[in-house]
């Protein structure tokens, strides 16, 4: 074995990892140092805590509730989403024709806004395009 021992020559100790030669080897060192020890000691500890930790599942029971929810509530705020954005757009383009703005500053902050707009839509459509093969979209925080 090297003159210094690693992290990693601890953890496949705990691990088993090591051949008899290179176990009895690193017992033999831990038997001569009393700082080794104390590290094993720490790894093995942090270890078993981690052993302990419960794991998270992938998806949380479902009920019956949760799926009628789900095939309400999205229906409904798409809906009510295109409304509002329809009724908006069409007040905002009516107050918009009917302002006695210079011709110039119209056709200037249609450009902004149309530009703007398809911007917006290029990202949503590449977002939507993309979202089957995201390979990130069930992780959970």
């Amino acid at each position: 074995m090297r003159d210094q021992i690693s992290k990693d020559d601890i953890m496949r100790f705990l691990d088993g990892e090591m051949t008899p030669e290179e176990s009895g080897e690193f017992k033999a060192r831990m038997a001569e140092s009393t700082e080794l020890k104390r590290e094993v000691e720490l790894y093995r500890k942090m270890r078993e805590e981690l052993r302990e930790l419960p794991l998270r599942s992938k998806s949380r029971a479902a009920s019956a509730w949760d799926k009628v929810g789900h095939r309400l509530e999205r229906p409904v705020g798409w809906i009510f989403l295109i409304a509002g954005t329809v009724a908006w757009l069409s007040y905002s383009a009516y107050t918009f024709a009917a302002s006695s703005a210079d011709l110039f500053e119209k056709l200037s902050v249609a450009a902004i806004v149309i530009g703007s707009l398809t911007l917006l839509a290029s990202i949503i459509y590449k977002r939507l395009r993309q979202w089957p093969r995201d390979q990130y979209r069930d992780v959970e925080r």
